[in-house]
C-alpha cells in the first residue's frame, strides 16, 4: 500500500521475514516463500527464479558489449594496418624488390657474370637494380617482418572477435530448475494449533504475574496496617 506510512520499509520486512535463500548441500539455492495465499508464495518463488536468471543474463550482455566493442575495435584497427602494409609492399614490388635476401644473392651472380663476360650495359642495368634494391630493400624487409607478426596477431583477434561476438548476441540460460515451486497440501505456517496453545499460555502467564503481584501487595498492604 503505497498510500501507507512507509510503504517501502514495510515491503522491505515483508520481504526479509517471508523470504528466505538457502545453499543446499548440493550448492543449489532454495526459495522459501511464505504467504496467506499459497498460489501467490509458489508464483513469488518461481519469478524470483526466472528473474534471477534473467538478471544475471543482462549483466553478462552488458559486460559482453563493451567487450566486444573493445575488441571489435582492435579487430578492424588491425585489420586497417594489415592492409597498409600489404599496401606498401605492393609498391615495392612493383619498384622490382620483391624478396631482399634472394635478388641480393641472384644479382650478385649475375654482376659477376655480366663482367666476367665483359657485356657493361647488362652490368649497368644490374647496377641499377641494385640501387633500387639497397635504397628500398629494408623497408621491405622490415614491412614483410611486421606483417608476418601482424597476420598471426590478427587471426589470434579474428578468434576472440567471433568468441566476443557470440557472448554479446546470444542468450544462454544459466539456471537449472531442479524443482519448481508448488502450492503445498496443507498450510505450513503457521501451525494453528501451535498458534492457540501459545495464545493460552502467554494468557495463563500473564494472569499468573497479575494474580502473584496483587497478592504481594495486598500482604504489604495488610503489614502497613498492622
Amino acid at each position: 500500500d503505497t498510500t501507507s506510512s512507509y510503504p517501502k520499509t514495510k515491503l522491505t520486512n515483508k520481504w526479509e521475514n517471508n523470504i528466505s535463500f538457502r545453499k543446499t548441500e548440493f550448492l543449489s539455492i532454495e526459495i522459501e516463500v511464505f504467504d496467506k495465499d499459497p498460489v501467490f508464495a509458489a508464483k513469488i518463488a518461481n519469478t524470483i527464479a526466472d528473474y534471477s536468471d534473467t538478471l544475471y543474463n543482462k549483466i553478462k550482455h552488458e559486460r559482453a558489449k563493451k567487450a566486444f566493442e573493445i575488441v571489435k575495435k582492435e579487430y578492424f584497427d588491425a585489420i586497417n594496418d594489415v592492409q597498409k602494409m600489404q599496401d606498401s609492399l605492393q609498391k615495392l614490388r612493383e619498384l622490382g624488390v620483391v624478396n631482399y635476401e634472394a635478388q641480393s644473392e641472384v644479382y650478385s651472380d649475375a654482376y659477376a657474370q655480366a663482367l666476367a663476360k665483359g657485356n657493361k650495359d647488362g652490368a649497368k642495368a644490374i647496377e641499377e637494380k641494385f640501387k633500387i634494391l639497397a635504397q628500398y630493400g629494408g623497408t621491405y624487409q622490415m614491412f614483410d617482418e611486421i606483417l608476418t607478426n601482424e597476420s598471426k596477431r590478427l587471426s589470434e583477434l579474428k578468434q576472440k572477435y567471433i568468441e566476443a561476438k557470440v557472448d554479446a548476441e546470444q542468450y544462454i540460460p544459466y539456471k537449472f530448475i531442479v524443482s519448481r515451486a508448488e502450492v503445498p497440501e496443507k498450510a505450513y505456517y503457521p501451525i494453528r494449533w501451535l498458534v492457540f496453545l501459545g495464545g493460552v499460555l502467554s494468557t495463563l502467564i500473564l494472569t499468573f504475574f497479575i494474580l502473584a503481584f496483587v497478592s504481594q501487595k495486598k500482604k504489604s498492604e495488610f503489614k502497613n496496617e498492622q
